[in-house]
């Protein structure tokens, strides 16, 4: 309790100091003054203090301070597009945890024949099956699907939480999860984020699947990039694994339910409809308008409410109210703060975008290649990330790029520089606070604190080559 009124009191001193010394002029204004010490007191709280009601305060401060009217904040950030997506689309997920296809999926693949005697074998499709996860699921529900799954993997081989096979499993797990994370903005904050900041702050629309024909090969590659790293580096006693049962693992799985089968199609019915108009656009235009003018909200919420209205055995598909108490509300009221403190930074009448433009461009006057400004960017939202949360990162790190980005016309691909920040900035799972994932399985005997930072500490320079020499150079080929 102490420590966090500490870091109150260090935040208001912080934005005190920003306001009474931070000169107006070079294009900003007195509201821009104003704004720019609400954001990083806010900033320093998400940090240090919480994440959901400081959220709330950011908005309600804004207003305070004369940044903007309360209904253009509230339109800016909780009522914004991505933020409700982000809060449907988790709500949609959710039914398949309820109606038990991801617990089928994880153990699918960990049953099939071929893993039999062969210890890495399994390991790489059990890392596949919470990677596939991950891919759909947000980081938190990943989690606490895969790690029981883990920890009874772990007890029926015989191994301990001292064991290197148990660390090199949960490292494993948290890493793939994280990379499934990154891959697809499906209930995804942080690539929502990118995707909306690319929108209101440059005026870029990225669809789903344009992120996601960077996001998932790449993290397919850090996926393999994580197994080799267990495989050679960590090195795990493998030798128990002749306790492994493959057939009662398979005996375990039971015929799909009508219940679980009408919920998956629906879900797929959902995807389909991200993907497929954007897919379709020069095929069929009039269909690609028009579904863009409903925007993914519009099938995310019908397919919520068709599983709500289908019943099996008198009971509807999706318990709804059950999600509510699920649903990652942290999250939602995180995103919603970011988006407003960008709508509050991009807003005219403060010159903060001007100010910034004129007081970083001398950084970039003279740089002629893409190449030191993405791996300035990719290594600082690498580094940062593993420090402090990883949205946090991602929203700061956009907001400082857009000024720099103007400044460098047309020497910078904008679709690359979203996509290098984006990736980057779910690099974070070196500590407890880098992540959700992170946050959940380096609290546990399997990996400790120091052990998640010793075997993790890979990521930053794999991170830093990555976005340098595979994720700019994607979005060039592809935008």
């Amino acid at each position: 309790m102490k420590n966090k009124y500490l870091h109150l009191s260090i935040g208001l001193l912080l934005a005190l100091l920003i306001g009474f010394l931070l000169p107006e002029g070079n294009g900003l204004t007195a509201a821009g003054v104003r704004t720019i010490a609400v954001t990083a007191m806010i900033v320093y709280y998400w940090t240090f203090v919480g994440i959901d009601w400081v959220s709330i305060l950011c908005i309600a401060l804004f207003a305070v301070v004369g940044t903007a009217s309360m209904s253009s904040l509230i339109g800016w950030g909780i009522s914004n597009t991505n933020t409700l997506l982000m809060l449907f689309s988790s709500i949609l997920c959710l039914s398949l945890v309820y109606c038990g296809f991801m617990d089928r999926l994880i153990t699918w693949f960990i049953s099939r024949n071929v893993v039999r005697r062969r210890p890495y074998v399994f390991l790489a499709l059990y890392l596949l099956a919470v990677y596939i996860i991950g891919c759909f699921v947000n980081i938190t529900s990943t989690c606490l699907i895969t790690m029981p799954v883990a920890k009874s993997i772990i007890e029926e081989l015989g191994y301990t939480s001292k064991d290197k096979f148990s660390k090199a499993l949960f490292a494993g797990s948290m890493w793939v999860a994280m990379w499934g994370y990154s891959a697809t903005p499906i209930g995804h904050p942080v690539a929502l984020t990118i995707i909306g900041l690319l929108n209101t702050s440059c005026g870029v629309e990225m669809s789903f699947v344009q992120y996601m024909a960077v996001g998932i090969p790449i993290t397919f590659l850090l996926c393999i990039l994580s197994f080799l790293v267990i495989k050679y580096i960590m090195r795990p006693d493998t030798s128990k694994y002749v306790n492994y049962d493959v057939d009662a693992k398979r005996a375990s799985l039971k015929k799909m339910e009508l219940r679980e089968a009408l919920t998956v199609a629906i879900f797929l019915l959902v995807i389909f409809f991200y993907v497929f108009p954007d897919i379709l656009r020069y095929a069929l235009p009039g269909f690609y308008t028009y579904m863009n003018q409903l925007t993914l909200l519009t099938p995310t919420i019908l397919g919520i409410c068709l599983m709500v209205i289908i019943q099996v055995g008198g009971k509807p598909l999706f318990d709804f109210k059950r999600s509510l108490k699920d649903v990652p509300w942290s999250t939602f009221f995180l995103l919603a703060g970011m988006f407003t403190m960008s709508g509050a930074i991009s807003a005219e009448g403060n010159g903060i975008v001007d100010w910034l433009a004129n007081v970083l461009g001398p950084l970039t006057a003279n740089m002629q290649s893409w190449i030191p400004f993405i791996l300035l960017i990719g290594a600082a939202a690498t580094i940062l990330t593993n420090f402090m949360s990883c949205n946090v990162v991602a929203n700061m790190m956009f907001m400082a790029a857009v000024p720099l980005m103007a400044s460098l016309g047309d020497n910078l691909n904008t679709f690359g520089v979203a996509m290098v920040i984006a990736i980057a900035s779910n690099a974070g799972v070196m500590t407890p606070q880098a992540s959700a994932a992170a946050g959940v399985y380096l609290g546990t005997d399997y990996l400790t604190p120091s052990e998640g930072f010793k075997y993790g500490s890979w990521v930053i320079p794999a991170f830093i080559v990555i976005c340098l020499a595979l994720v700019y150079p994607m979005c060039l080929l592809l935008f």
